[in-house]
């Protein structure tokens, strides 16, 4: 009797424990796609900073290698590239490898290229100038050597004798002259050669690594610079209408967008045409372009190393002076 009592007993528990057996399941499943939720928003929370740190180096790239087309024989602005990736460069931003091996084994390189031959460009037009001045010396003393063996008796013998020795030493001081623009021409030439030679192959590697980065980062092209875009942005930047300027600046918006850069010059844009309007509302559009530059911009620099941003605190501190005061004291 007391055994049948334990079996219903154990019958009574068993769909109870069961139950509560299958609650735990469901309770542990949960836990476990939460969690897993979570590691996947974790990841790609990652990923996309991951891919906008790698847009942001790699537009920064595009656009330094545009300027060193532009700016290939102007040593001092040579060396402030190449600074800027020694020393303000966050070195975060380089580590992917394609960025990695861009910037060491292609950019930097070039850089130097560049300033050889800027230094050689110097050089050429040193001794082209020496040789000028040799020319003439030349052609001086040939004429002064001529005249002093003329005789001078003979007036008639003296003027034939000083027109020839006239002749003689312009001749000689033409023909120096010829030389050495001859030889000047010739040594640009190569060096220009070389200019174009390098320029091209350092834009051949950087649509590589475009490719490369795309490919490896799944970063979409709507996102990536391309020499036209900066073309765009430089013709608007340099455009000395302020009204005009903020409307380039407006019309290249789409293509520049996550160009930091592009943010800081319409922050200083619609600063300058709020002073020039005193206009609270250009105020304020100064100071959303600049947060945008925050966002964006500053990721390439170490601390302390983005200079135009440094430059521009100030205005900006102004700008919120002049439509946030209560903010401003908090900022400053």
């Amino acid at each position: 009797m007391k055994q049948i009592k334990k079996i219903i007993s154990l019958l009574l528990i068993i769909p109870f424990i069961l139950n509560n057996n299958f609650i735990l399941s469901n309770a542990y499943a949960e836990i476990s796609e939460s969690n897993s939720e979570q590691e996947i928003n974790a990841d790609t929370i990652k990923n996309e900073k991951a891919n906008s740190d790698e847009v942001n180096i790699l537009n920064y790239l595009t656009v330094k290698t545009y300027e060193l087309s532009e700016r290939k024989e102007d040593y001092l602005e040579l060396e402030n590239i190449q600074n800027l990736i020694y020393n303000g460069v966050n070195i975060n931003v380089l580590q992917d490898d394609d960025t990695h091996n861009f910037v060491v084994n292609d950019f930097l390189p070039t850089i130097t290229k560049f300033k050889l031959d800027s230094k050689a460009r110097v050089r050429v037009l040193e001794k082209y100038n020496e040789e000028k001045a040799k020319s003439i010396t030349k052609g001086v003393l040939a004429t002064s050597q001529a005249m002093t063996s003329i005789d001078t008796s003979n007036v008639a013998g003296a003027i034939v004798g000083g027109t020839g020795s006239a002749a003689t030493g312009v001749s000689t001081t033409i023909l120096a002259l010829q030389n050495a623009e001859s030889e000047n021409n010739d040594l640009n030439f190569e060096l220009d050669n070389n200019a174009i030679n390098n320029i091209d192959n350092l834009k051949t590697k950087l649509l590589d690594y475009m490719i490369k980065l795309s490919k490896n980062s799944g970063i979409d092209d709507s996102d990536i610079l391309r020499e036209d875009d900066i073309k765009e942005f430089y013709k608007a930047k340099i455009n000395t209408n302020i009204y005009n300027k903020i409307d380039k600046l407006n019309d290249t918006k789409k293509k520049l967008k996550n160009y930091g850069p592009y943010w800081l010059e319409l922050s200083k844009a619609h600063y300058q045409k709020a002073i020039k309007d005193d206009s609270a509302e250009e105020y304020k559009k100064c100071i959303e372009a600049f947060e945008e530059y925050e966002k964006i911009g500053t990721k390439i620099y170490r601390n302390g190393k983005d200079l135009e941003k440094y430059k521009f605190i100030p205005a900006y501190l102004e700008s919120i002076e002049k439509v946030k005061p209560n903010e401003y004291i908090s900022v400053a």
